[in-house]
């Protein structure tokens, strides 16, 4: 990754030139520019966003998801969300941070919820996958260099799914088709998975692969689709802006321990071999031989495998509603044209295109 950014920040040092101020805003000054800007909203959308995802993030982890830390916080980043949409509403803005006429664009909005939802599963992958590789498909925790490769294929796949997008998807055509299709295979795919254990790793490989690629290329079409889709082409920017953004432990002590009694080792040294999951060392544990280490760590893995299959489960819930949004997402085909919408330089010739009907 480090490798990645650096060579992409030289790209872009190299070959962006992107345009001056007064290239980009003719007529303004940038104290006119700094004046006009919604600080207000920024201040309610990144509070409250802030404040919300806290509260989410110390759910079950760092308190109780029913403890007064969770539920003040979420309720309060609630409100200040709520406060912030109210303001873009009924604010008299120049230029809100986000122009609520954008969601009267049913076709955008669609593409921006295909797009969160594609965006969540990345996410969500990108945390899930690995950890079942450490504890499913290694004997090292995910150490090793293989280890490590195989947790990069869901994150690599969904970029290799963008990128292949990028170039097929407008010569292929029927975007809409192509959405309904990708979300199909990518989401019966991805939930699929739940079907995985830990002697299933070449299955559960090839599932993530081929699941993230298709959920890739919805990301591309749709990422495209939501700038496509304006009525106001010169609000590419912010719309764009706009529609980017957006527990596995308790089956172990059910299942390892009755595994361990089975095999032999003492009801009094179980707690320990628990203990000893979180720290990776069992010396000293009365009665453990390796034998019974063998069989305690398969349970531990089973017991992994089976929590890890409520979370692909609960993935058809959320491809199964992107699925039925896909049905309402445009086809963008009559509007892949040569016409040049937003400009970093003025060239000799532009063909604005404003105001176009969806």
């Amino acid at each position: 990754m480090i490798i990645v950014n650096f060579a992409s920040g030289a790209l872009f040092f190299l070959f962006y030139y992107p345009p001056t101020f007064h290239e980009k805003f003719h007529n303004r000054s940038p104290m006119q520019q700094l004046k006009k800007f919604d600080y207000v909203g920024t201040v309610l959308f990144v509070g409250g966003f802030l404040v919300f995802l806290l509260g989410l993030s110390w759910g079950g982890s760092v308190y109780p998801w029913k403890s007064a830390h969770v539920i003040a916080t979420m309720v309060i980043g609630g409100i200040i969300t709520i406060v912030f949409v109210l303001w873009e509403c009924y604010a008299n803005l120049e230029e809100p941070l986000l122009p609520i006429h954008l969601f009267k664009n049913f076709a955008w909005v669609v593409a921006c919820i295909l797009l969160g939802l594609g965006a969540s599963i990345y996410y969500a992958m990108a945390v899930v996958w690995p950890q079942m590789v450490a504890v499913l498909y290694t004997d090292d925790g995910g150490a090793s260099m293989s280890a490590a490769s195989l947790s990069c294929a869901s994150s690599i796949m969904i970029n290799v799914g963008q990128i292949i997008a990028g170039f097929l998807a407008e010569p292929i055509g029927k975007t809409k088709i192509q959405c309904i299709a990708v979300l199909t295979i990518g989401g019966a795919l991805l939930g699929a998975i739940a079907a995985a254990t830990p002697d299933t790793k070449s299955l559960a490989t090839g599932l993530i692969i081929v699941s993230c690629f298709f959920i890739g290329w919805n990301e591309s079409v749709c990422l495209s689709n939501s700038g496509i889709e304006l009525l106001d082409q010169r609000e590419i920017g912010t719309a764009i802006g706009a529609s980017a953004p957006q527990s596995t432990s308790p089956s172990s002590p059910i299942e390892v321990p009755d595994a361990l009694l089975e095999a032999g080792l003492p009801a009094s040294s179980v707690p320990a071999f628990l203990a000893g999951l979180t720290t990776s060392s069992f010396d000293g544990i009365a009665g453990l031989n390796d034998g019974i280490l063998a069989v305690g760590m398969r349970a531990y893995r089973f017991a992994n495998a089976h929590a890890y299959s409520t979370v692909f489960y609960t993935t058809i819930a959320f491809t199964g509603v992107a699925l039925i949004l896909s049905f309402f997402s445009p086809n963008v085909d009559d509007k892949m044209t040569g016409q040049i919408a937003v400009t970093l330089h003025k060239g000799e010739q532009n063909d604005i295109v404003v105001d176009e009907k969806a």
